[in-house]
C-alpha cells in the first residue's frame, strides 16, 4: 500500500515541555534540513497535532528521532470527527496504545492504534456495537465524603451482573470472573501486580481485532488530533529530539 502525506503546513502542533532553542516549525516538512529540530527538556514529554480539518484514511504516522535521543515508549492518543450526517458529539483525545520505537536515526512508520470500537464497518457505515477495554472505564459516585467532595469509584463486580448476557461475557472473556471489589478495579485501572501487564496484554489483542477488521473492509474514522506521548528516553536525561512527523494515508 502506497502511503501519502495528509497534514498541511496549518497543522497546529504543541509541545511539552520544550529544550530552550528548540523548534517546531519544520516538523512536518521531513525533507528540510535536519539542522532545525525540537528537543523536550526532561520525560515524560509529548508532541500533539490538532489538524485544521479532519483527516480522511489517516493510518499510519512516522517519526524521525535522533539516534541516541529517541523515545523508548510512546503512548498514542486520537480524537476523531463524527459521522458525517450522524448526531454523535466528538469525545476528545482518547488513550489508543503504546508503540516502541528503535533508537536509532531514520524514519520509523507505525499504524495509528484506533480503538477497535471507533472502525466503520462496510455494511452499516457505523460504529460497531461492542464492548471493548474503553467501555470498561465506567465510574460511579460515592456518597460524599465529610469534606464535601465526590470521587469516583471503579465499577463494582456484583453490578456486571445486572449487564446483558453479552456483555458479561465480553467481560468475563477480557478480565476475568469478578472475585472482589479490590481485584476487579485493579484489573480494570490497571493497579496492583501485574496490571502493567494486564494492561498490555488487552492492548495486544485489541491490535489483533483491529487488524482482523481492517482486513475485512472496516474503514477508520476521520482524525483529528494525534497526540504522541514519549514515556522514556535512550538518553540518560530523559531528552527526545525529533526531526520530523507524518501522518500518512493512502
Amino acid at each position: 500500500m502506497s502511503l501519502r502525506s495528509l497534514a498541511d503546513s496549518k497543522t497546529r502542533i504543541s509541545s511539552t515541555p520544550s529544550q530552550p532553542g528548540s523548534s517546531k516549525k519544520s516538523l512536518l516538512s521531513p525533507s528540510s534540513s535536519q539542522e532545525s529540530a525540537w528537543t523536550s527538556s526532561t520525560s515524560p514529554s509529548s508532541l500533539h497535532l490538532t489538524f485544521p480539518t479532519p483527516l480522511h484514511n489517516a493510518t499510519h504516522f512516522a517519526i524521525t528521532f535522533q539516534g541516541g535521543f529517541a523515545a523508548s515508549a510512546v503512548m498514542v492518543y486520537v480524537a476523531m470527527a463524527p459521522r458525517e450526517g450522524s448526531s454523535e458529539v466528538e469525545l476528545g483525545l482518547m488513550m489508543a496504545r503504546r508503540v516502541y520505537p528503535e533508537d536509532k536515526l531514520s524514519r520509523q512508520v507505525f499504524e495509528i492504534p484506533y480503538p477497535s470500537n471507533t472502525l466503520i464497518s462496510p455494511n452499516t457505515g457505523s460504529l460497531p456495537v461492542s464492548l471493548s477495554t474503553d467501555d470498561l472505564a465506567i465510574t460511579t459516585e460515592r456518597p460524599p465524603n465529610p469534606e464535601g467532595r465526590k470521587s469516583p469509584a471503579p465499577m463494582h463486580p456484583a453490578a456486571i451482573n445486572n449487564l446483558p448476557a453479552g456483555y458479561q461475557k465480553s467481560i468475563s472473556s477480557t478480565l476475568g470472573s469478578p472475585s472482589s471489589p479490590s481485584t476487579s478495579a485493579a484489573k480494570v485501572n490497571g493497579s496492583g501486580a501485574g496490571g502493567k501487564k494486564e494492561i498490555e496484554r488487552v492492548q495486544s489483542d485489541e491490535s489483533g481485532v483491529v487488524r482482523e477488521r481492517m482486513a475485512s473492509g472496516w474503514t477508520v474514522p476521520r482524525l483529528t488530533e494525534l497526540k504522541l506521548e514519549f514515556e522514556g528516553s535512550s538518553d540518560n536525561q530523559g531528552r527526545v529530539t525529533v526531526y520530523a512527523i507524518e501522518v500518512l494515508g493512502a
